[in-house]
């Protein structure tokens, strides 16, 4: 399996569920603002950063503390796009997104220290 395949796997996008996301702070519509999943499917999932027409939009941190996830980057219209940094407990991928999935340069670390170039 490509890697981005397993990484567009991960449903951490905004974009197919808006009504389950809950403002918490700030300004979740046009400014910056967080946001946490109110489904139990994700009940530790959070988003730290900022928005546009309320939608996840430039630089932000998106959290999955019950699975161990994290990504650390740009995000577009509710999705990862741009430069980001994205770990789990078995790998950290640095490099570039494009519409939620893997795109362009970046490393892949796995935690037992092989290093892959995509």
């Amino acid at each position: 399996m490509g890697l981005g395949l397993v990484f567009n796997n991960f449903a951490f996008a905004k974009s197919g569920v808006p009504h389950l996301w809950k403002c918490i702070a700030g300004n979740c519509i046009d400014g910056k603002g967080t946001e946490t999943y109110i489904n139990a499917a994700c009940a530790a999932c959070k988003y730290v950063g900022q928005f546009k027409n309320g939608n996840w939009h430039g630089q932000g941190t998106y959290t999955d503390k019950s699975r161990g996830r994290k990504y650390v980057g740009q995000f577009k219209n509710g999705r990862k796009h741009g430069q980001g940094t994205y770990t789990d407990k078995y790998r950290k991928y640095v490099g570039e997104f494009k519409d939620g999935g893997i795109t362009g340069q970046g490393t892949e670390t796995y935690t037992h220290g092989v290093i892959l170039p995509l």
